[in-house]
C-alpha cells in the first residue's frame, strides 16, 4: 500500500540547504600526495553502515581500481583532504549541500567511511555511455584543465617581500600576469595603481603574518612591504565565521581563495626555490625574464600583480570553508562596500567579485541590480564569467549584471608549458608537448556568451589557468597539515581580479591627471583596449585578451561624458522566450552534419531545443581524420552536452574530456524527465593537438515517446527517431500526480509513506517557468527519509527537479516531501506538477509484452493493471532505457441522465 497525503504548511526559505552563491575556484586537489597516516586494521561498524548498497556491491573485489563516489559530509574541506590523502580526486564540490563527488581506490573506501566528517557515501552512476578509440595518457597523468580546481606544492618555498620601488632596478622582471597584461608597460605613467581602492569581496584578504609553532618560522602574505605593512587598508568580516575562532577578513586561517585574488591585483614578492626544483625549472624554463638562477643554483621567481601599489579592502563573506553561502550574504557584503563609498569611509573605486551563481532572470536579479546600484555608485563592478563551460549562455549572476565588467579565461603558452613540464617532470616530457602552438587560447571550461536576453558576456578574457598563488598558512596547517605551500590555480576566479588591476591603473592615472574615472570610463577603455584572439568569436572572448597597455592610451582619449549604454531585445514576450542563437530543427529527431574542421583548441557549438518526452540523445561521429599527430597525447577531440539550464548553470549531460582519436558514438538517456529547453553541444579539438581534425559528419538523435493509457491499453506516440526495439513492462504500484502554487520564500510539504522493502518512488517535480521560459523559477526537491538522511538530488539548479527514492537504501516508512519556492521572480506564483511514480518490486514485472518497433505510433493491450514502463532497447549500445510510464488501471461506469429537448 502507498499513500500520500497533502500537508498545508508553509514556511520561510530553507537558506541553510540551497546555497546559491559559489566561489569560481576551489582549492581541492593535490599533484604530490602528503603522507598518510596510518590507519587502523578494524573497521567499525557505523562506518560500513555510511555505505549504500551498491558500494558495499563494489567492495567485493577490493582493487586499487578507482570508484567514482558521491559523499555526503558534515565538513567538505576536511572530507576533501581526507580523500586526497587516500589516494582519491575530487571532480566536484556541490554548492547547493556539504556534499562532493570522487573518483578513489576502492580499497580505500572504508578507511574513507572513518572519517567522522563522512555522513553517506553513495556509487557516483554514469548519465552517458560512449564507445571509439581514445588516447587516455592525459587521464592516466591526470592533467589538466581542472574546472575550479588547483595543484598544491607540498613543501616549503623561502619569500622575500619586495618594495614596489626597487621593480625594473632589483628586479630582472615580472612574472607572466603583469607581462601578459602590458601592465608593467603601464606602471610609469600610472604610478603602479597607487591612490585607488579595490573592494575584494570574497573569503578575506590575508593580512596577519603567521608563525608555525613548531619551528617558529613567520610567514608573511605576498603583498607585504618592508616596514610590514600590507596593501590591505582595512576590511570587514561578515561571513559565518564571525563569533568563531575563525573570525577575522584578514586571519591567516581564511581559506585561500580571496587572498589569491588580492595577489594577482597586488602582489610583490620574490620567490626562492632550492637547485634542481621542479616548480622553479619550469617556470624559469618557460618565462626566463621572470627570474634567474643564482650562482648556488637557487632559483628566483619574482611575482607581480597587476596593480601592485593599489589598495585592498578586503570584504569576507565565505566562510573558512570555502562552502556556497546565500546569495543574500554576498549582497550584505555588496551593500557595505556601497555604504562605505556614498558616506565617504573610503573612495573604493572597483569592486572585485570572483563568485557568482545560477540565475533565472540575467540583468534582472536583485543581485545583478544591486551591481547597477554600486555602478551609480561610482564602483565599477569586476565579476568572473564561472567555469560551466565550455558550452554558450554560461555566464552566471553577477556576472550577467548589465553595467559590471565580466572576464573571461584564457590559457596561455607560459602557464600551460610550465605547468605541463611540472605535471610530466618524472616523466621526463617537457611542456612543449602539453601546449604545442605559441598563441594565447581559451581555457577550456570558461563560461561563455550570450545571456539568455541577448547581451554579450563575458565583456573581456584573461590567463585562467595554472596561476600561481599563495596558500594561507594557518588555513593549510589545518587542513593539509602543512605550514605553508604554494599552489597553481585554475577558474576565471584568477582572470577577474586581473582586469580589476586594470581598472586600479586607469583610476591611478585618472586621479593623478584629473580625468573622469567614474565606472563607464573605466570598462569602455578595458573594453576596446583589449586584444581580439584570431580564430574565437565574440560569445567565447567578449573584445578580447586584456591590454592595460591599449587601455590606458584609450582612457586618455575619452571624452568626458560618454552615452548610455544600450541593450538589445531582451529575446522574451512576458514567460515566452526567443533564444538569442540559431536553433537546429530536428527532423523526425534526426540532425547531420558534414564536412566539418576544427583547428586545434577551438570549438564548434550546436543548439537544439528540446521537451520534457525527450528520451535519449546519442551522438555518431564519423569519417574522422586528424592532419598531424601529437607523438605524446596524439591528435584527439572531445565532446560535451549540456541540459537546457543555462546562465550560470554548468549542467552537463557529457561533461568531461574524452580525448577521441577516431570515430566514436555516445548516448544519453535519463530515467526522468528531461529539461525542456536549448541544450547545447560542443565539440572541441584538444589543445595539445598539432594540427586541425576533419570530420566527416556528426549526426545528433533524439527519441521522443509520449505514453498514455486508457484502462489496460498502452499507447506510444514518437515523434523522434525511429525506434527498432521497444517493450512494455507492468509492475505493482501506482502514480500520484498533484498540482500547487507557490511563491518565492515559501514551502509547501507533502508526506507519503513506503511500506514495502523493495518498493523505489520515482519524485518529478516540474513547473511552468522552466528552463524553455523567461524568467525561469527555481524550485527545489527536497525529501526528508524514515532513516533520517535528507535526499537533496532534487535541489540543484534543473527543471524539472527529479530523485528516485529506494527504500532498500532510506528504509521504510514515512517520507516528507519539501518544495521549496527557493527563486520565483517578479512577485509572481509558479505553478508546479507533483508526480510520485510508485513500484512495490521492481525486481519482477507483472506482465511483458513482446518486443516491438515504433515509427510514429504503436499500441499495446496489457492483461495485468499497475505502473506500464515503456522501454527503449539502443542496439548500438545493447543498452535499455526507460521511455516513459503510465498507470493502468479498470474503468469505472459512468451513468449518464441524457435531457431531451422539447
Amino acid at each position: 500500500m502507498f499513500n500520500i497525503s497533502y500537508a498545508c504548511f508553509r514556511q520561510g526559505k530553507i537558506q541553510a540547504l540551497m546555497l546559491s552563491a559559489m566561489l569560481f575556484t576551489s582549492i581541492i586537489a593535490i599533484l604530490a600526495p602528503m603522507a598518510g597516516s596510518s590507519v587502523n586494521n578494524v573497521v567499525s561498524a557505523n562506518s560500513v553502515q555510511k555505505l549504500t548498497t551498491t558500494v558495499v556491491e563494489s567492495l567485493k573485489e577490493l582493487t586499487s581500481e578507482p570508484i567514482n563516489i558521491v559523499v555526503q559530509t558534515t565538513d567538505n574541506a576536511k572530507v576533501i583532504a581526507e580523500i586526497e590523502n587516500l589516494g582519491g580526486k575530487v571532480s566536484h564540490v556541490y554548492k547547493s549541500v556539504e556534499a562532493l563527488a570522487a573518483s578513489i581506490p576502492t580499497d580505500k573506501i572504508l578507511q574513507l567511511a572513518e572519517n567522522p566528517n563522512v555522513v553517506k557515501i553513495f556509487k557516483d552512476t554514469m548519465r552517458y555511455m560512449k564507445q571509439g578509440p581514445t588516447n587516455p595518457v592525459k587521464a592516466q597523468y591526470n592533467l589538466g584543465p581542472f574546472r575550479e580546481d588547483t595543484v598544491i606544492l607540498n613543501e616549503d618555498v623561502a619569500v622575500n617581500p619586495v618594495d614596489v620601488e626597487a621593480v625594473g632596478t632589483v628586479v630582472p622582471s615580472t612574472f607572466a600576469v603583469a607581462e601578459l597584461t602590458h601592465a608593467e608597460d603601464t606602471w610609469g605613467e600610472a604610478n603602479y595603481g597607487e591612490g585607488s581602492t579595490v573592494a575584494i569581496i570574497d573569503t578575506g584578504c590575508w593580512v596577519e603574518p603567521w608563525t608555525d609553532p613548531d619551528t617558529g618560522r613567520t610567514y608573511y602574505p605576498w603583498y607585504t612591504f618592508s616596514d610590514g605593512t600590507t596593501n590591505v587598508i582595512g576590511g570587514v568580516d561578515l561571513s559565518w565565521d564571525v563569533g568563531t575562532e575563525w573570525e577575522g577578513y584578514g586571519a591567516p586561517t581564511n581559506y585561500p581563495h580571496g587572498t589569491a585574488c588580492a595577489g594577482f591585483i597586488v602582489n610583490h614578492v620574490e620567490l626562492i626555490f632550492p637547485p634542481g626544483h621542479s616548480w622553479g625549472e619550469s617556470f624559469l624554463k618557460y618565462f626566463p625574464e621572470g627570474g634567474y638562477k643564482d650562482e648556488d643554483g637557487y632559483i628566483h621567481l619574482y611575482v607581480f600583480g597587476v596593480a601592485p601599489q593599489a589598495s585592498i579592502y578586503a570584504v569576507k563573506v565565505f566562510d573558512h570553508t570555502g562552502g556556497g553561502i546565500p546569495s543574500s550574504l554576498v549582497m550584505a557584503g555588496m551593500d557595505h562596500v556601497i555604504q562605505l563609498k556614498l558616506n565617504g569611509t573610503y573612495d573604493i573605486n572597483v569592486m572585485s567579485m570572483s563568485l557568482g551563481g545560477g540565475v533565472g532572470a540575467p540583468g534582472e536579479d536583485p543581485e545583478d541590480l544591486l551591481v547597477d546600484a554600486a555602478t551609480e555608485a561610482g564602483i565599477l563592478v569586476s565579476v568572473a564569467a564561472g567555469n560551466e563551460g565550455p558550452a554558450p549562455i554560461t555566464v552566471g549572476s553577477p556576472g550577467t549584471a548589465k553595467t559590471c565588467i565580466t572576464t573571461g579565461g584564457a590559457a596561455d603558452p607560459i602557464h600551460e608549458r610550465a605547468y605541463g613540464n611540472i605535471a610530466l617532470w618524472g616523466a621526463g616530457i617537457p611542456g612543449d608537448y602539453y601546449w604545442p602552438h605559441d598563441e594565447i587560447g581559451l581555457y577550456e571550461f570558461t563560461s561563455k556568451g550570450p545571456t539568455s536576453d541577448g547581451r554579450q558576456k563575458p565583456d573581456v578574457i584573461a590567463t585562467a589557468s595554472a596561476l600561481l598563488f599563495s596558500y594561507l598558512p594557518g588555513w593549510a596547517m589545518w587542513a593539509y597539515g602543512v605550514p605553508y605551500t604554494l599552489g597553481l590555480g585554475w577558474g576565471t576566479s584568477f582572470a577577474c581580479p586581473q582586469t580589476s588591476g586594470i581598472a586600479a591603473l586607469l583610476v591611478s592615472y585618472g586621479k593623478t591627471h584629473e580625468l573622469n574615472y567614474d565606472p563607464w570610463h573605466l570598462k569602455t577603455a578595458i573594453i576596446e583596449g583589449a586584444d581580439p584572439l584570431s580564430g574565437f568569436t565574440e560569445i567565447e572572448q567578449g573584445a578580447g585578451y586584456i591590454n592595460a597597455y591599449n587601455s590606458l592610451k584609450i582612457f586618455k582619449t575619452l571624452p568626458e561624458t560618454l552615452s548610455p549604454e544600450t541593450y538589445p531585445w531582451n529575446h522574451h514576450i512576458g514567460d515566452i522566450w526567443f533564444p538569442p542563437v540559431e536553433i537546429t530543427t530536428l527532423d523526425d529527431g534526426v540532425a547531420i552534419f558534414e564536412d566539418m574542421v576544427v583547428e586545434p583548441a577551438r570549438y564548434a557549438y550546436f543548439y537544439f531545443r528540446v521537451n520534457s518526452e525527450v528520451d535519449s540523445v546519442k551522438i555518431t561521429i564519423t569519417g574522422v581524420e586528424p592532419s598531424d599527430w601529437n607523438p605524446k597525447f596524439g591528435d584527439t577531440y572531445n565532446v560535451y552536452l549540456t541540459t537546457a539550464a543555462r546562465d550560470g548553470i554548468g549542467d552537463y549531460l557529457i561533461g568531461e574530456p574524452q580525448w577521441f582519436i577516431g570515430d566514436s558514438e555516445l548516448i544519453v538517456s535519463l530515467d526522468t524527465d528531461f529539461q525542456p529547453g536549448v541544450v547545447r553541444l560542443v565539440l572541441t579539438t584538444d589543445f595539445s593537438s598539432y594540427g586541425e581534425i576533419s570530420f566527416g559528419e556528426l549526426k545528433v538523435e533524439v527519441t521522443e515517446q509520449r505514453v498514455a493509457s486508457f484502462g489496460n491499453n498502452v499507447f506510444l506516440c514518437n515523434r523522434g527517431t525511429y525506434i527498432p526495439e521497444a517493450q512494455v513492462e507492468v509492475y505493482p504500484g501506482t502514480i500520484q500526480t498533484y498540482y500547487g502554487s507557490i511563491k518565492e520564500g515559501e514551502t509547501d510539504f507533502y508526506t507519503f509513506n513506503i511500506p514495502d522493502e523493495n518498493g523505489i518512488a520515482f519524485v518529478i517535480l516540474s513547473w511552468w517557468r522552466d528552463w524553455d521560459k523567461w524568467a525561469t523559477s527555481d524550485l527545489d526537491l527536497i525529501i526528508l527519509c524514515p532513516d533520517g538522511t535528507i535526499d537533496w538530488k532534487g535541489a540543484t539548479g534543473a527543471s524539472p527537479e527529479a530523485t528516485i527514492i529506494s527504500a532498500a537504501l532510506n528504509g521504510t516508512g514515512d517520507y516528507t516531501i519539501l518544495i521549496d519556492g527557493y527563486g520565483v521572480y517578479f512577485d509572481k506564483s509558479e505553478y508546479y506538477k507533483l508526480e510520485i511514480i510508485y513500484i512495490t518490486d521492481p525486481a519482477t514485472p507483472l506482465w511483458s509484452s513482446n518486443v516491438f518497433s515504433i515509427n510514429y505510433f504503436a499500441y499495446v493491450k496489457s492483461p495485468k493493471y499497475g505502473v506500464a514502463i515503456a522501454w527503449i532497447h539502443d542496439l548500438d549500445f545493447d543498452y535499455w532505457y526507460i521511455g516513459g510510464f503510465t498507470l493502468l488501471r479498470p474503468l469505472h461506469r459512468w451513468h449518464c441522465t441524457h435531457a431531451i429537448p422539447k
